[in-house]
């Protein structure tokens, strides 16, 4: 608190003006605080604006002076640097190219999705095979505990026959469309000289 405390004048006679404005004031509660004034928020909105300008009009210039320096590192190299730059970029594309044909190769050989050659890690192309043979036998063992989920209990006594393939079964009459089902079918090379006869 200060020392000095702020001096208050005597309040005037109430006249019926004034009863009607202390009547208006009285209904907005009094929390006994002092009130802020309002904010000029067009003086606040164009302060931020001229901010923001000058913030832009810096990162400008910065972003000049960077563009500038790269080339004068640039221009400063020697033609044996920029052939040493460009060559430790091509190695590392070609072993990035590497690993993922060793991925590729892994994955078609141990019948892994393409979506998940991520999770096939490794830097030789030994790693990415070990990698791959634990996938399989992990996609093995879940394959082999949902069938076993999902089959029938075997019932004692009770033999099932194999289940011939459909292609090894017998069909009764393969004909053409045109011959009736007890006939031989023709030698394709009388009917066509039959064909041209006409």
């Amino acid at each position: 608190m200060s020392d000095t405390a702020p001096e208050f004048a005597e309040p005037a006679e109430p006249t019926q003006e004034n009863q009607d404005v202390d009547d208006v004031s009285s209904e907005e509660p009094d929390t006994g605080e002092p009130q802020e004034p309002e904010k000029d928020w067009e003086a606040e909105v164009s302060k931020w604006r001229s901010m923001a300008r000058k913030h832009e009009a810096t990162a400008k210039a910065n972003a000049e002076a960077a563009r500038k320096y790269a080339e004068f590192e640039e221009s400063q190299k020697t033609e044996q640097q920029r052939l040493a730059d460009r060559v430790a970029a091509a190695e590392q594309r070609a072993i990035a190219a590497e690993i993922g044909r060793a991925k590729l190769v892994a994955a078609a050989a141990h019948n892994i999705p393409m979506s998940l050659l991520d999770r096939l890690g490794g830097t030789s192309e030994d790693e990415i095979n070990e990698a791959a043979e634990e996938l399989a036998a992990e996609f093995e063992a879940e394959l082999g505990r949902r069938l076993a989920a999902v089959q029938p209990p075997h019932v004692p006594g009770y033999e099932d026959e194999p289940e011939q393939p459909a292609w090894s079964r017998p069909v009764e009459a393969l004909t053409p469309g045109s011959l009736p089902a007890g006939s031989e079918p023709e030698d394709p090379n009388e009917a066509f000289r039959r064909f041209l006869g006409r």
